[in-house]
């Protein structure tokens, strides 16, 4: 599962696309428990189709950017009704600037390597014909497709839809096929969580047996960042290869012991062997336990903060220039971001730039399917005081923690 098809699991849906409803069907659609449009469901106004958007799938095309300029794109709509958004099609269009268009606190999903086998159809189809394939616990009524209105469906391929007239008789199939395919689905378990949007939540605390710097780290500080979190009311899972701590602290949290783990190996590979042996789905903060100056608020804060983006993060301010920092790179030092301006460009006119301190970092499982989980789009700083950005790397900082 992913988070899309959490939204709609054991819920009843409808699924509105942008073709013309010639009846009214607004009472129906506001009747469901969630709300699916597409782009800027340009059928909007029409008063047939209901106001609510609970759940936007889009694709960020060069008509999407002029439709949001001319005011056309129902930003207004999203911005007021913060619906989880979901990339289709084109993921490299989904740029920094779609921000820019659609505000800050809004978070969007790229899915669309889900969707990949249908790319070559409309957004609408390609999100209904992976729908048909992926879920199966809902009520689903679709509208807005012209199933029973040919001329409609003919008369956007003729226009709009022209960039489609070679797959069109393709893709009126495979559209209603699952459209067919929706409709005959039934609930069969209840939705899990009492809210539409509700996530699953669980910390995870990864530990290695062979730590650089300060052997011996997190088996010194593991017992008191676990106290810390209880309070929260979280499963707490401790993950790696020390067997040994893994025993020591099963009695107060979930265990998964791992395969022996490479000294510099990438958590997140860690993190996807874990998912692989929990079948965990949902939220995760991923909290160090070599942060001795954690908070357990700080938790529930990154958690918060993925309302607005896909990754959250324990972040502070930089004490120097972001264009200070240079890399080495075949025996020399260059810039290490081709993104910022020169370093001699005054600090005031740089854009502000923060310091992951490591403590927490929140995002959704589906972030594990990517070589890092930093992949998964944009992130969110929940700011914390520069003095409680400690991360025990060597042994005198363990030393200055424990004593």
């Amino acid at each position: 599962m992913n988070r899309l098809l959490q939204l709609l699991d054991g819920r009843r849906v409808a699924i509105v696309g942008n073709a013309p409803e010639h009846e009214d069907r607004s009472a129906e659609i506001e009747s469901a428990e969630v709300v699916v449009r597409f782009n800027h469901f340009y059928n909007y106004d029409s008063g047939n189709v209901g106001k609510r958007v609970d759940i936007l799938l889009q694709t960020f095309t060069s008509t999407w950017q002029d439709a949001a300029t001319a005011g056309k794109a129902h930003v207004d709509v999203v911005r007021a009704q913060r619906p989880a958004i979901f990339v289709v099609k084109h993921p490299n269009y989904y740029l920094s600037s779609v921000h820019a268009m659609y505000g800050k606190a809004l978070r969007i999903d790229n899915l669309a390597r889900l969707f990949e086998p249908w790319w070559r159809f409309t957004t609408g189809t390609a999100a209904l014909c992976y729908l048909a394939q992926s879920l199966v616990n809902a009520e689903v009524k679709v509208y807005g497709f012209a199933q029973k209105r040919e001329a409609d469906w003919d008369a956007y391929i003729a226009g709009d839809g022209h960039w489609y007239q070679s797959v069109a008789e393709e893709e009126r199939a495979a559209q209603k096929a699952a459209i067919e395919k929706l409709e005959s689905l039934k609930i069969v378990r209840p939705a899990e969580g009492s809210a539409p949007n509700a996530i699953p939540r669980a910390i995870v605390i990864p530990v290695k047996a062979n730590s650089e710097g300060a052997p011996g780290k997190n088996r010194a500080l593991l017992g008191l960042c676990i106290d810390k979190l209880k309070p929260l009311g979280y499963p707490i899972h401790v993950v790696g290869d020390d067997y040994d701590l893994l025993n020591k602290v099963q009695n107060d949290c979930i265990t998964t012991a791992l395969p022996a783990i490479d000294a510099y190996a990438d958590v997140t590979e860690s993190l996807r062997n874990w998912q692989v042996k929990t079948g965990f789905c949902g939220d995760v903060a991923l909290v160090q336990c070599t942060s001795p100056r954690l908070k357990a608020e700080w938790v529930d804060e990154c958690f918060n903060a993925m309302g607005q983006a896909t990754i959250a993060a324990t972040a502070t301010e930089l004490g120097f220039k972001p264009t200070a920092i240079y890399r080495e790179e075949n025996n020399v030092f260059v810039p290490a971001s081709q993104a910022l301006p020169a370093a001699s460009v005054a600090r005031q006119r740089l854009p502000k730039c923060v310091r992951i301190t490591g403590a927490v970092e929140a995002f959704h499982t589906d972030a594990l399917a990517l070589e890092s989980f930093w992949s998964a789009g944009v992130m969110e700083p929940v700011m914390i005081p520069a003095e409680d950005a400690l991360d025990v790397d060597t042994a005198a900082q363990l030393e200055e923690v424990v004593g």
